[in-house]
């Protein structure tokens, strides 16, 4: 999410949706650990880990214990929601969708979290991208601008960040 935040904003120099992606991106994380600490609840593999009725996948390793909810997920929708909003070809709208639910859907089979996991990390996902989304574009969360002031027609970086308005 960070590297792509820094593609819009430096390569593309896509300013409003580069700190869209970043913003969304950093809200959405503050949120899942917030519940992360707030809720702590065991991963499938801990939860059924005296079941002899399922199996898990070799190989996957356990980071700890907080599940709820899935982090990867809510990062994959938060960035999934604002390009989304932001791009206007519909076949690359569906790609980035099934992309997001293919992120979480490999939470689960991976059983690292439970479907309610999945689907908590959806909602804030996506609710952290229609806030920022609405926040840049209603200026209600600041952005800044890299590109070049009229004293400074080199190709180094600028001198002053500009606030764009």
């Amino acid at each position: 999410a960070i590297v792509l935040s820094l593609l819009y904003l430096i390569w593309f120099r896509a300013n409003r949706t580069g700190w869209m992606l970043l913003y969304s991106f950093l809200l959405s994380g503050f949120v899942a650990q917030v519940f992360k600490n707030l809720y702590p609840s065991p991963r499938p593999r801990l939860f059924f880990e005296h079941s002899h009725i399922l199996s898990f996948i070799d190989g996957v390793t356990l980071s700890n214990s907080s599940s709820f909810p899935s982090g990867h997920t809510t990062t994959a929708f938060a960035v999934a929601t604002v390009l989304v909003l932001v791009l206007k070809n519909t076949k690359w709208q569906l790609l980035i969708l099934l992309m997001a639910l293919g992120v979480g859907y490999s939470r689960i089979y991976l059983g690292q979290h439970f479907l309610g996991d999945v689907l908590v990390g959806i909602f804030i996902g996506t609710l952290s991208g229609l806030v920022c989304v609405w926040g840049v574009e209603n200026n209600k969360i600041k952005t800044f601008s890299f590109k070049k002031t009229k004293e400074n027609k080199t190709h180094t970086l600028p001198k002053q960040v500009l606030i764009s308005s």
